[in-house]
C-alpha cells in the first residue's frame, strides 16, 4: 500500500507542476480571479506533494519529477496573455455591437414598460454589452477573458430580442396601456 500512496505523490507532484505550467502560459478560466490566485493554489499543491515525498521516499529514490524545482511566487494579479484578452475583448465588443439582436433591443427597449422589460431581461441583456464596454475601459482582465468567446452573449442577445418580437404590436400596446 505504502508504494502505490508514494507514486501517487510522484504523479500529484505532476499534475500539479502542468498545472501551474498551463495556468502560467495559458491561463484560466476562474470567472472570479486572476491566474496568478489559482497559480498560487497549484503552487501550494506542489510544495505539500514534496513535503510528503520527502517524508515518504528515501533520497536515493525520489522520483525525476521531484528535481523539477519549485515554481516562483507569482503576483496574485497575474494574467496569462493579457494582449490576446484584450485583443479578443474588443472584437467581442464590437461583435455585440454590430449584431442584429443587439441592435434591435436597443431600437425596441423604449416600446415597454418597466415590468415588462424586466420580465424579458432586457437590461441583463443590454449589460452583458455594456459591462463588457466599462471592464475594456478600467481594463479587468478577469472580466474581459469572459468574453473571448463571444457565442454565450450572442445566445443572449437572440434570446432576448426573440422574447421581445413574441409580443405583437396589439400586446405592446396592452402592456402600455395596462401599465406592464
Amino acid at each position: 500500500m505504502k508504494k502505490k500512496q508514494e507514486e501517487d505523490y510522484a504523479e500529484r507532484l505532476r499534475e500539479s507542476h502542468e498545472r501551474w505550467q498551463t495556468l502560467y502560459t495559458q491561463g484560466g478560466n476562474d470567472p472570479y480571479n486572476a491566474d496568478g490566485v489559482s497559480m498560487r493554489l497549484a503552487r501550494n499543491h506542489i510544495l505539500y506533494y514534496y513535503k510528503k515525498i520527502e517524508e515518504e521516499f528515501d533520497k536515493k529514490d525520489y522520483p525525476e519529477i521531484f528535481f523539477k524545482g519549485i515554481p516562483p511566487e507569482l503576483p496574485d494579479e497575474y494574467m496569462a496573455r493579457p494582449d490576446e484578452i484584450r485583443a479578443a475583448a474588443r472584437a467581442s465588443l464590437k461583435i455585440y455591437q454590430e449584431n442584429p439582436d443587439y441592435q434591435y433591443i436597443l431600437e425596441h427597449q423604449d416600446d415597454f414598460t418597466q415590468k415588462t422589460l424586466d420580465k424579458l431581461y432586457v437590461h441583463n441583456a443590454l449589460a452583458y454589452v455594456s459591462g463588457l464596454k466599462n471592464e475594456i475601459a478600467k481594463d479587468d482582465l478577469v472580466m474581459m477573458r469572459r468574453h473571448e468567446e463571444p457565442e454565450w452573449c450572442l445566445y443572449c442577445l437572440k434570446a432576448c430580442a426573440d422574447r421581445m418580437k413574441e409580443l405583437s404590436p396589439e400586446d405592446v400596446q396592452l402592456t402600455l396601456s395596462l401599465g406592464f
